[in-house]
């Protein structure tokens, strides 16, 4: 939950500073017409966001932040490399758009946290989302001077890849308890994230409560761990799997 809204925080700074500074400085885009887009991106969303709701109920979190992350991968991915100024206001605005889905992380938590920790970790998760607003714009400042204003872009892309992948496991190993597959901290589950590493659920956390924060990133070489909490024990056993079956992960 904590890394979520991290990256969500990551998100939105590229999106609100860097797409906005794209259209002015490579298109040329001037005060006034700025302004129209500000407007007619409002409108669309006034209209769109009491639809979120009835969204959510209907696909559900995982589903919806797929969707979300997925759509988000794209919208850089045009911003990046897109040469059509109309296509910019549209890819804005449906950015925009589906940042509003970016809600389901927040509803998500509500349903696995106990609700005495509701309170405190909201107000966490608030600041922490909060972080990117001091270091991305320095960040994505010097990206853009050094390697061109492509790099920003493709930077909040692979954002929405850790996004997507956080999400989609931890969703997944609730499901693996409803479905009776693993039990309390028995079974582990994993993810490659690349060549190098892969995540693993931590030792001794039981799987009602594991948000996205608890994954533990291992080097599959070495077996060397990142954070405070200690991997599964069958790391080895998953690591092994991942260096002889590259297909799989």
């Amino acid at each position: 939950f904590y890394v979520l809204n991290l990256l969500m925080g990551g998100r939105r700074i590229v999106f609100s500073v860097f797409a906005v500074f794209l259209m002015v400085e490579q298109f040329g885009f001037s005060v006034r017409s700025v302004s129209l887009m500000f407007m007619f991106n409002y409108a669309v969303n006034w209209m769109f966001n009491p639809m979120v709701g009835k969204i959510i109920n209907r696909l559900g979190e995982r589903r919806l932040m797929t969707i979300e992350y997925i759509s988000a991968f794209v919208i850089f991915l045009g911003y990046a490399y897109t040469k059509n100024e109309y296509l910019i206001v549209l890819l804005y605005v449906f950015d925009s758009l589906t940042f509003n889905f970016s809600i389901a992380v927040r509803t998500f938590f509500q349903k696995i946290a106990f609700p005495e920790d509701a309170a405190p970790n909201m107000a966490i998760a608030q600041t922490i989302n909060h972080i990117p607003a001091v270091t991305i714009p320095a960040l994505g400042g010097w990206m853009w001077t050094s390697w061109g204003y492509q790099s920003v872009f493709l930077f909040g892309a692979g954002l929405t890849v850790m996004s997507l992948l956080l999400a989609q496991l931890v969703d997944y190993g609730k499901q693996l308890v409803a479905s009776g597959l693993v039990q309390g901290t028995w079974g582990n589950l994993s993810a490659r994230l690349d060549d190098t590493y892969m995540l693993v659920t931590p030792s001794g956390l039981d799987y009602a409560r594991l948000t996205p924060a608890d994954m533990v990133k291992v080097n599959m070489r070495t077996l060397e761990y990142e954070g405070d909490l200690k991997p599964t024990s069958e790391k080895s056993l998953h690591a092994a799997i991942y260096q002889d079956r590259p297909d799989i992960g």
